[in-house]
């Protein structure tokens, strides 16, 4: 027997839903049992069989419990499976998935026990293997940890990857269904695993990789992006290119080692630089910008934010560095061009050998803008260089 409890897989996004519906079965477990088990009223009213079919009681018995160990059963897998799978389809595609498996397993049941038309079904099992049918889709390389047991013999722990215990519980629900076991629905358990895989790959959840599983379980430990070799970091970037907190980590890696980042990834840095400006520390900030525009494969424009990042941060050489490297970099606009030799000029005047520097930039900026803002400043700054002032 196997009972996993801890899926390694970092939420994405608070499990609003997920607590959502535990709260609501426990609430109609409440109701609907004497804290032991399901009073016969509910069952008569709520739950499925073959005469009553229908999509209500469909919906119904979903959230209808026999006893204290099935509802307390399905509400730990329910928390274990839906928090990851929440996180990483939202809300919506997150209902499909537990709705749509639940109907799939309820409708699966009904084929296979027309015989018996009157024994009812209850439970969430349904929906809650959609859950574990989705995670083997969209997480299927990630670990989980599980308990396992034979007779008294064999007990203990060990992390298998997603899909084999997924795996393993769906043959283990074939083989009991096939044999005619009593007691449990196991084709609502199957048909529930097969319809959250098959509405996870159409509504097109993101899969991820065997690498990015790895380093996904990794952090869930609890070591941290920056805990992460430059392997698994290339592996959540190429998973989850949008990931901004995976983006700077790889950075940072790269940086600090004198590493240079790979194309892709320095893409998507330059495309997210204003996210990462408003994130990081100015003189973090500058510093990346530095290094990765040695080799002059960054746009001015993000030269130009590092300069204002840097004086931000009172650094007026690398303020000075960075708007320098701006106006040698092509494809710098006007409007960028007319304030990066306003700025670089101020910023020579402050050293002390940069008057002269100074001078030749403030006269190159009226010569090429005559109808500034900055014009007056010009003016005023060339004539009082030009006094020795």
């Amino acid at each position: 027997m196997l009972i996993p409890y801890k899926l390694r897989v970092p939420s994405e996004r608070p499990p609003f839903l997920t607590l959502l519906l535990i709260a609501a079965n426990v609430v109609v477990y409440i109701a609907t049992s004497d804290g032991l088990q399901v009073k016969e009223w509910a069952v008569d009213a709520y739950a499925l069989t073959g005469q009553n079919a229908s999509l209500v009681r469909m919906l119904t018995c979903s959230f209808l419990h026999g006893d204290i160990f099935h509802i307390l059963g399905n509400m730990w897998f329910l928390w274990l499976y839906g928090r990851p799978v929440e996180g990483r389809l939202g809300a919506l595609r997150f209902l499909a998935v537990y709705f749509l498996g639940d109907l799939a397993g309820s409708c699966l049941h009904l084929l296979f026990t027309q015989a018996e038309p009157t024994v009812p079904s209850l439970g969430a099992s349904g929906a809650v293997m959609s859950l574990m049918g989705s995670a083997a889709w969209l997480f299927p390389f990630s670990r989980v940890a599980v308990f396992y047991w034979l007779s008294y013999i064999w007990v203990g722990t060990w992390e298998v990857r997603v899909w084999i215990v997924a795996g393993a519980y769906f043959v283990l629900d074939v083989i009991s269904g096939a044999l005619g076991a009593v007691g449990v629905a196991n084709f609502a358990h199957v048909g529930g695993a097969l319809g959250g895989l098959v509405v996870s790959i159409v509504l097109r959840g993101k899969r991820d990789s065997a690498a990015a599983g790895e380093a996904l379980s990794i952090l869930d430990e609890g070591s941290g992006l920056d805990g992460l070799t430059r392997s698994d970091l290339l592996a959540l970037n190429k998973n989850s290119p949008g990931d901004l907190g995976a983006l700077l980590a790889l950075v940072r890696h790269d940086v600090s080692t004198g590493r240079q980042l790979p194309p892709d990834v320095l893409g998507r840095f330059v495309a997210a630089f204003p996210a990462i400006e408003r994130t990081v520390p100015s003189h973090e900030f500058t510093g990346m910008v530095e290094i990765l525009g040695a080799s002059g494969t960054l746009p001015a424009e993000v030269h130009m934010a590092a300069g204002r990042a840097a004086e931000r941060d009172r650094d007026l050489l690398a303020a000075q560095r960075a708007y320098s490297r701006a106006l040698a970099t092509p494809g710098l606009t006007e409007a960028d061009a007319e304030f990066g030799v306003f700025k670089l000029a101020q910023l020579l005047e402050g050293t002390p050998v940069g008057r002269q520097s100074a001078l030749a930039h403030y006269r190159d900026h009226a010569r090429r803008w005559p109808m500034s803002p900055f014009h007056g400043q010009v003016r005023a700054r060339i004539a009082s260089l030009e006094r020795g002032n």
